[in-house]
């Protein structure tokens, strides 16, 4: 790397502007010449550009030989390609542009050096060559992530004494678009994660702002917008755009943080379960709103308090319910998850043969896993058993809930004669109310 006193003064081509400061080179290395083409990057010419970066000049551009054939139109780059047009209406030279005589083509000064992906402007074997569709390619690239990245790494190189010769405008352009988007998706996340954190729907029938049926999600962000001049702006610029256009406030996005929330929930759980080492696990299978199957996986654990913890890991959707399928579907979520389950050490199903048996039944196949991994069956779940079956040996129970079921189906079948049972109880305090029977579930009705 040369040192302070390296340095000496050259005259350079005039396309770069007359006189600059350089490195001195070893015997090997060339100073960076006006064709990026013939440009030799290394460490020293990259340090050399990040000291001496080039400003092109358009007067010495030969625009009249840039012409290149498409089929039997002839077209040749203008002074226009090098300007870009701001919102104002004013015009700026794009100084990132570096024109090669030797290809006839345009590069991207920022990407030849550093860009992170591979592009046609940051290609020196390539080059952009299309003068057909010149203007749209540029705009498209001076506006691209992988152009902005480009210029982030570009000035995060630069020396601070060395940044007044860099279009600082470009700079500033990039960190204000930077904090834009982040006041905009720090209101996003915070909207995702209200209505996630109290189980609410997020969509409605409509995906479009100032609908009624748009759903919970545009909704707060409507009435966030009332009070909040950013918001309410951002939506009247950006919203009800349709596909193509960015704002992060679609659906798509929306999905994107709940997933991006719940794979850092998992890896919160899953960590403090590896730092607590053992763990039972409890499963059960129900189907949704939808009819569709899902098991579901939960873990119990102690924390540093001392205290039981349980934490619901997820659904398994369409397993099946024979224990061969749910072992397989539990092996592949815990392989997932890099949770071992040889240091399972209790599990708790309900009593239904597939989960209980001894032979074939799920808790017989983790204890292949872990030989300590004891089952427990659900308390709840056989209470419920034995109160059903108790009540069945006897002719009196039988007669009492078949009475009570009959006096529900009664009631129920009309509003009218639910709302008179409803104003009898609300007038007699010591009246209960009643419930339809369910044979697995009827205790936890009791108190009512």
């Amino acid at each position: 790397m040369p040192t302070e006193s390296a340095f000496r003064r050259v005259q350079f081509p005039k396309s770069f502007e007359a006189e600059i400061t350089v490195y001195d080179f070893n015997e090997k290395s060339q100073i960076p010449g006006p064709d990026p083409v013939k440009w030799n990057l290394n460490l020293d010419s990259i340090n050399f550009l990040l000291a001496n970066p080039p400003k092109i000049d358009i007067s010495t551009i030969p625009f009249a030989e840039t012409k290149r054939m498409f089929g039997n139109i002839s077209r040749r780059l203008t002074p226009d390609h090098f300007m870009r047009k701001l919102q104002n209406g004013e015009k700026k030279l794009r100084e990132w542009i570096l024109y090669s005589p030797s290809k006839n083509a345009l590069f991207c000064f920022q990407c030849l050096l550093f860009s992170p992906k591979p592009t046609v402007f940051g290609n020196k074997n390539e080059g952009f060559i299309n003068w057909k569709k010149c203007n749209e390619s540029l705009q498209e690239h001076e506006t691209s992530k992988t152009h902005a990245e480009s210029v982030r790494i570009w000035f995060s190189r630069i020396k601070k004494e060395d940044r007044g010769v860099i279009d600082l405008e470009l700079k500033l352009n990039i960190e204000n678009q930077i904090s834009y988007w982040k006041n905009v998706l720090y209101r996003v996340v915070e909207t995702v994660s209200f209505l996630a954190s109290r189980g609410l729907a997020f969509r409605g029938n409509s995906h479009n702002f100032g609908s009624k049926q748009n759903g919970n999600y545009l909704g707060c962000l409507e009435l966030v917008a009332k009070f909040d001049p950013f918001l309410s702006a951002h939506i009247a610029n950006y919203g009800n755009k349709g596909k193509g256009n960015v704002s992060y406030l679609s659906s798509n996005i929306c999905d994107e943080f709940i997933s991006l929330m719940s794979d850092t929930v998992i890896d919160k759980i899953v960590s403090e379960i590896k730092e607590r080492k053992y763990f039972s696990l409890i499963v059960d299978s129900t189907p949704d709103v939808t009819t569709r199957d899902q098991l579901t996986v939960a873990i119990r654990y102690i924390s540093n308090e001392g205290l039981p913890v349980e934490r619901f890991l997820g659904f398994i959707p369409s397993v099946g319910h024979k224990g061969s399928d749910m072992e397989q579907a539990l092996l592949k979520k815990f392989c997932e998850l890099n949770i071992d389950l040889k240091f399972c050490r209790g599990q708790s199903y309900d009593n239904a043969s597939n989960m209980s048996g001894v032979y074939n039944g799920l808790q017989t196949r983790i204890k292949n896993y872990s030989s300590t991994a004891f089952f427990v069956p659900c308390s709840a779940h056989s209470l419920n058993l034995i109160g059903s079956n108790a009540a069945d040996t006897t002719q009196e129970g039988t007669k009492f809930f078949f009475i009570c079921q009959a006096i529900y189906n009664f009631f129920s079948v009309s509003t009218f004669i639910w709302n008179i049972l409803t104003n009898i109880i609300e007038k007699n305090p010591g009246c209960v109310k009643i419930k339809k029977l369910c044979s697995t579930r009827w205790s936890s009705r009791y108190d009512d």
